[in-house]
């Protein structure tokens, strides 16, 4: 993606948290406030509301007062937007960083989480950071239009992104066209209970795709290698490979991803041990599913 500029973000909110030191005339003292001379005063980590007349947690008079995605810092005693969200002057509010840096600086601009700033970049692809040129954006643009992947708060996709086992089952069985129930499939290995993956491993196992380790865990936040990522792909729609006759266990699965041509790279630069990222598991499962 071509880079023209970076222009910094300052995140200055513009509203002033009405904190402990400020104080309520009230003739009795309401819950969770002390009385010092004759005025009531809210207790550390309590604000006074206007509406209620009563000193309410300073996190909920935040929301009450400013929306969703903002949380009182007990350290600078101020209302501030919680990660992937920054201040709008305008529309007084807390709003994607993305959504701040168009706002403040025009409709081709974005939020580069890691260096913390507003950029100019190429606004013709679904993700800022996969423009209509990039290797991956036809396999990317049919997975999202289908529903099966989906993007970061700041507009980004992050191809680059290594995928760990649970995220990469989230993306094949949502490649199938299915939704597992929660209420149905859960609490399949030690350490998969009623998580937001727990659905996808659990459905995963009992179609056989993946079993566990010798420990009873799944590993879900283990990122997944190439080969392991073929495997499960390939299991994942309904693909048999030959029995390993020799060599390494994933050869069967190499040989066969050749076949369909579903790698993007050639067999003998496959690399197994090498980590398996968004854009190439997005491009595998895409010529797959066109096949």
């Amino acid at each position: 993606m071509s880079v023209k500029k970076f222009i910094p973000l300052i995140f200055s909110l513009a509203f002033v948290f009405v904190g402990t030191d400020n104080a309520s005339a009230l003739d009795e003292c309401p819950d969770n406030s002390t009385l010092k001379g004759d005025t009531c005063y809210c207790d550390s980590g309590y604000d006074f509301d206007q509406t209620t007349e009563a000193c309410i947690d300073s996190n909920l008079w935040c929301k009450n007062t400013y929306g969703d995605n903002i949380f009182f810092n007990s350290t600078t005693k101020l209302c501030e937007c919680t990660a992937e969200f920054g201040w709008s002057e305008t529309q007084n509010k807390c709003i994607t960083n993305t959504a701040n840096c168009k706002e403040k600086f025009g409709a081709n601009y974005y939020w580069d989480g890691e260096k913390k700033l507003c950029f100019e970049g190429d606004a013709d692809g679904i993700f800022y950071d996969v423009p209509a040129n990039h290797k991956n954006y036809k396999a990317i643009l049919y997975l999202y239009d289908k529903g099966i992947i989906n993007g970061y708060a700041d507009s980004s996709f992050k191809p680059e992104k290594t995928v760990n086992r649970a995220e990469l089952l989230k993306i094949l069985v949502e490649g199938k066209g299915i939704t597992p129930d929660a209420k149905e499939f859960g609490d399949c290995f030690s350490d998969v209970k009623a998580e937001w993956f727990a659905p996808y491993v659990c459905y995963a196992k009992e179609q056989g795709w993946v079993s566990g380790y010798a420990t009873g865990q799944f590993k879900p936040g283990q990122t997944v290698n190439k080969v392991e990522a073929l495997k499960m792909l390939l299991n994942s729609q309904g693909i048999s490979v030959d029995d390993a006759d020799g060599g390494e266990w994933f050869d069967p699965y190499v040989v066969k991803a050749t076949e369909l041509k579903i790698l993007e790279e050639s067999s003998a630069k496959l690399e197994p041990s090498t980590d398996m990222s968004r854009g190439s598991i997005s491009e595998s499962l895409y010529r797959l599913l066109i096949l």
